[in-house]
């Protein structure tokens, strides 16, 4: 906290921030320990940003917000997008698109989907987080959500060639 008061550019201040965040989630201050992670999500170094956005979706989604946990997730993997040469000691990229997808679905399925990527500009995760949708709602027996998620990833790639493995499981369905 010192650091931080004294030395707010120094370049420790980023794992500082992330660092009481831990230090208030373990606690169980959840929205303190999300308002540290947020500052560290502002950092330079792109790996203390990405376990900053993880963390922050792990405290969103234990509190059950879903909007927000997938907002954070969604950042870990633009991160990953953004810059191949990102190195994480642990595989949070494969973790955090599973709880992206986790929270997508919690939040209202397909209609949370498109909230949080309107058509156009498409990044490059986006077609295999709704394909996954459809299969996490199958798998746990919704299948009017499997179904609409199905839909909107025919609607908006008919021409894509996972679009056939998307009917089949439409037609299963």
């Amino acid at each position: 906290r010192r650091l931080l008061a004294e030395h707010p550019g120094s370049s420790y201040a980023q794992e500082s921030s992330l660092r009481l965040g831990d230090l208030a989630f373990d606690a169980g201050r959840m929205d303190e320990g999300v308002a540290h992670y947020a500052r560290a999500a502002l950092g330079a170094d792109p790996t203390l940003r990405a376990i900053a956005l993880y963390k922050t979706g792990w405290a969103h989604y234990n509190a059950d917000r879903w909007e927000q946990a997938a907002e954070a997730f969604r950042g870990v993997l633009d991160l990953y997008a953004e810059d191949a040469r990102l190195r994480v000691q642990a595989d949070i990229e494969h973790e955090a698109e599973q709880y992206f997808v986790y929270s997508l679905a919690a939040a209202g399925g397909a209609a949370a989907f498109e909230r949080t990527f309107p058509a156009g500009a498409e990044r490059p995760y986006e077609r295999r987080v709704l394909r996954a949708m459809g299969q996490h709602f199958r798998r746990y027996g919704e299948f009017a959500q499997a179904s609409t998620v199905d839909r909107l990833y025919l609607k908006r790639w008919p021409a894509d060639p996972s679009a056939l493995e998307v009917v089949g499981r439409l037609a299963d369905t």
